[in-house]
């Protein structure tokens, strides 16, 4: 059991790679934030993994992810149907944290098991961070907006033309 965010999490070893004591994980700053890290050098992977009962009204998961040094692959899964697939960015090649959504209205009103899973075949500092990690309906606020936005990309383009004025002759 790991405790994220305040909430505790199970965390499961798949493989321990070619290095001797990995997987490690644990609590770090990084980025001026306090995070849960898993670092999974040379094949070795893990996965963090909780019960969560789905939204009936837009749910959503979200969480805010970042690596630094090797890269690492992270999957994202709802009983074990895989969301994503992708590369955190590294903080150290000039990226920045980044927040990651996934609708899950195909079950809503379910309890489902979230996985969160990261390997990497680099040698040194294959560091993923991970905080914010929660299940929630999305807001009012938020879901006007994403309909505001959607309203004004059906909009057809309005074409203006400019009346060309006579011109005068010069005589």
């Amino acid at each position: 059991m790991v405790t994220i965010d305040g909430v505790n999490w199970a965390l499961v070893v798949t493989a321990t790679g070619i290095f001797p004591g990995y997987p490690q994980w644990g609590t770090a700053t990084s980025a001026g934030m306090t995070a849960f890290r898993m670092d999974t050098p040379g094949g070795a992977s893990c996965y963090i993994a909780r019960q969560f009962t789905v939204p009936l009204s837009s749910p959503m998961l979200s969480l805010l992810v970042w690596g630094i040094h090797d890269p690492v692959s992270v999957t994202i899964s709802v009983n074990d149907q895989i969301l994503e697939t992708f590369t955190p960015p590294r903080l150290d090649y000039g990226g920045s944290p980044q927040t990651k959504q996934y609708g899950l209205a195909n079950w809503a009103g379910q309890t489902v098991i979230i996985k969160i899973s990261q390997t990497s075949s680099g040698a040194t500092g294959t560091y993923g961070f991970y905080k914010n990690t929660k299940v929630s309906s999305m807001s009012f606020k938020k879901k006007r907006a994403i309909k505001r936005k959607k309203r004004i990309l059906r909009r057809k383009p309005v074409v203006r033309y400019l009346k060309k004025k006579p011109r005068k002759s010069r005589e």
